[in-house]
């Protein structure tokens, strides 16, 4: 409920300023949505998940996505 108070804000926020450089913690249905939103206003966007098992899947959702890392490369 915490994270999707902080997405729910973030989102609100980014209408007033988008940054031009963020990452995205937890890429499932909300942050790929999120990530593909911040993508084609301009910002550069890391993706964090917490394993590989869904990388592909999401490269291939999310085509101009910088950067794909888990939490334990960070």
């Amino acid at each position: 409920m915490k994270l999707l108070v902080t997405l729910l804000s973030l989102h609100t926020s980014l209408a007033m300023t988008l940054p031009k450089n963020c990452a995205v913690v937890g890429v499932g249905v909300l942050g790929t949505s999120l990530c593909q939103q911040l993508l084609e206003k301009g910002s550069q966007v890391t993706g964090i998940t917490k394993s590989t098992n869904r990388h592909d899947s999401i490269r291939q959702e999310i085509h101009n996505l910088q950067h794909l890392t888990t939490l334990d490369e960070c």
